[in-house]
């Protein structure tokens, strides 16, 4: 909720590969409220705490693992959450899928099986927990899931019989 926030307020700033992060550390000022980011190849969210003053680095697995965490954290509470944790969950799952939607399309299933460490258990809690402002989302993840068994057939293997079904019709249709 809080990396939502911040993206929509402007303190969050997705910068990827280490050619345009360079390119912008080179162009950018340092001042008081952001620090020169260096790293490697990897993806970096940038979150510039405008009333702290301070800059706080995340990778994308960062938050990834994060969510992962706290994912799990209601798959093993399943069988009983009290009101405030059903709440709870379903922003979580506001987060997961705010936060897929903001990768690229071809990453976007990748990104959610890796959330869900591809476990049949955590995608059905993600699915189940999903609101009505996500409804689209939902009937797209059969088109997510045949793009992305295109390179990595060996995401069909996890997934429920039904969301299976309907991404292999849709990878006979792409195929053809």
């Amino acid at each position: 909720m809080c990396l939502r926030q911040a993206l929509k307020v402007g303190r969050l700033a997705w910068i990827s590969g280490t050619e345009e992060l360079e390119a912008l550390v080179e162009e950018t000022p340092v001042n008081n409220n952001e620090q020169s980011v260096s790293t490697g190849s990897v993806d970096i969210v940038t979150l510039i705490e405008q009333p702290e003053n301070e800059c706080k680095s995340l990778t994308v697995e960062d938050v990834i693992s994060s969510l992962s965490n706290k994912l799990f954290c209601v798959v093993e509470s399943i069988t009983y959450l009290t009101r405030k944790q059903v709440k709870e969950a379903e922003q979580l799952v506001r987060d997961i899928v705010n936060f897929c939607n903001n990768q690229p399309a071809n990453c976007q299933w990748l990104t959610l099986a890796s959330i869900t460490r591809r476990n049949g258990m955590a995608l059905t809690i993600v699915i189940g927990y999903l609101g009505k402002e996500h409804r689209d989302w939902f009937f797209h993840l059969p088109q997510l899931l045949a793009d992305a068994a295109i390179r990595h057939p060996e995401e069909l293997l996890w997934v429920n019989q039904v969301l299976r079904s309907q991404a292999e019709s849709l990878l006979t249709v792409l195929l053809n």
